[in-house]
């Protein structure tokens, strides 16, 4: 079954397999957020066909395709996807590995470089930090973005819309929360 990987999943298991530093292989990545943006500028920055296509999204660039192949990576026993104190880790399993470094001797050696290239510098960079260079890089990417205040009141204001909730049901709401506030702040004096 692993032996039909896509051409996005080698290059999804190759980008894992690169290490940092000391660990030659195999540095976890820290999330399914920076492993896209990861994948989103190994394709932008150093010309890597990664077998993904990017849309702009809620967080920036997005390919839904790289969620379905997380999941299909996870099921044949390649990757794993850990919980971790700050988030999830996404690493290569043994049979990962293993399949990771066959994909990898198919690879130009100026792909292969250039994902070396791409996890050391990016995979260590803060999240926060990484998005930022993302949005800033590539604002067309960035057009549904919640990290815009004006897109996010509209796409809450759309789904308050379904369900019939009035600009003034909002209003009120908050003017309670204030208020009961306010009382429980007395109270403790």
């Amino acid at each position: 079954m692993t032996d039909d990987l896509t051409a996005g999943e080698d290059m999804l298991i190759s980008l894992l397999f690169e290490g940092a530093g000391k660990q030659k292989y195999n540095v976890p990545v820290g999330g399914k957020t920076r492993l896209v943006k990861e994948l989103f500028i190994l394709w932008k920055v150093y010309g890597v066909d990664t077998g993904y296509e990017f849309i702009p999204y809620y967080f920036g660039p997005f390919s839904p395709e790289i969620y379905r192949d997380l999941a299909s990576l996870d099921a044949f026993g390649l990757i794993k996807i850990e919980d971790a104190i700050s988030g999830s880790e996404i690493s290569l399993t043994p049979e990962g590995v293993k399949r990771a470094t066959e994909a990898r001797a198919k690879l130009p050696q100026a792909t292969l470089e250039r994902l070396v290239s791409c996890k050391e510098k990016y995979n260590k960079m803060p999240l926060t930090d990484l998005i930022d260079y993302v949005y800033k890089r590539w604002p067309k990417f960035t057009d549904k973005s919640l990290n815009d205040p004006d897109i996010l009141l509209k796409e809450l204001s759309a789904e308050f819309d379904k369900v019939g909730i009035t600009d003034e049901d909002i209003s009120e709401t908050i003017e309670e929360y204030r208020k009961e506030k306010k009382s429980k702040a007395k109270e403790c004096v």
